[in-house]
């Protein structure tokens, strides 16, 4: 390869690269307002004793991702 080549290849892909770093820079972690608003909607769900192991993971997985997303604290009271 042509070392005028090479550099032209090398420039290319530096300047790519600082591109996509400063794009990435920009992302945030902060919940959107779509996320804000079903946080306001949902909330923690208990089970009671009579309910199918299913069902308890299904509510742990729930209130898990409420944790996550909204902050939640500990588990719903049972």
């Amino acid at each position: 390869m042509c070392p005028t080549r090479f550099y032209a290849l090398i420039a290319r892909v530096l300047l790519l690269s600082g591109a996509t770093l400063t794009i990435a820079g920009c992302a945030t972690t902060t919940p959107s307002a779509a996320t804000r608003g079903a946080c306001g909607a949902f909330r923690a769900i208990s089970w009671a004793s009579a309910d199918t192991d299913a069902t308890i993971r299904q509510v742990k997985a729930h209130n898990a991702v409420g944790r996550e997303l909204c902050g939640w604290r500990g588990e719903a009271p049972t």
